[in-house]
């Protein structure tokens, strides 16, 4: 679970990737955290769904000569 710091005036604490922080639950079960000697209160973090989407392959269209093509002139002879 990600959760956001946020402080008194509900502004959410920005915190660098990696930082430590302690992080404790309340007798009330409320999830607290302490960074930098402060207390913060905690919520759920919005987490916006990332598209990996694969850059799609490129497929030619089947080429067909079209009915006067020079291709089309050579008459070949059944058996």
């Amino acid at each position: 679970m990600k959760l956001q710091l946020v402080d008194t005036k509900e502004h959410i604490i920005k915190i660098a990737q990696g930082t430590r922080i302690d992080v404790y639950v309340t007798f009330n079960n409320c999830i607290v955290a302490v960074h930098n000697g402060k207390f913060y209160e905690t919520r759920a973090a919005v987490i916006k769904e990332q598209k990996n989407e694969k850059p799609s392959i490129k497929v030619k269209p089947e080429c067909k000569p079209s009915p006067n093509h020079p291709w089309r002139r050579y008459v070949t002879a059944k058996k």
